[in-house]
């Protein structure tokens, strides 16, 4: 995820009229990032649930807001904004960067519950 958002930052930061292809290298760095995630993601939260209700819960919740970037995309890759689309980059990018931290929040989140669990505090 962190490929991603150095690809953002540097593809909205870097003049694509004149360097096509660093251009064309962010982009990889973007799909490197994002794509990667997007099948750990509901790996991680799958194993980290007990039991099949909580686990069917939380995977529907995490697909129902991942779809809703199909919806954000639209509203942000405006026509006006070509070729660059540097607003929609800074807004991805932004998403990305808050989804970064929110793993960072959530991984600490769970090794706190699973110490908790490990040392007899919390019940699963």
């Amino acid at each position: 995820m962190v490929f991603a958002l150095v690809g953002f930052i540097c593809l909205a930061t870097v003049n694509l009229n004149t360097n096509s292809n660093a251009g064309y290298f962010f982009t990889y760095l973007i799909e490197i990032g994002t794509f990667t995630s997007g099948a750990l993601v509901p790996s991680w939260a799958s194993s980290n649930f007990p039991n099949n209700t909580t686990r069917a819960t939380a995977l529907g919740m995490i697909y129902a807001f991942t779809n809703l970037g199909g919806i954000i995309s639209s509203e942000t890759f405006r026509t006006q904004d070509a070729p660059i689309y540097k607003l929609a980059l800074i807004v991805t990018g932004s998403f990305q960067g808050a989804f970064i931290v929110l793993g960072l929040v959530m991984r600490q989140y769970y090794v706190m519950r699973n110490k908790q669990i490990d040392e007899g505090k919390l019940e699963i």
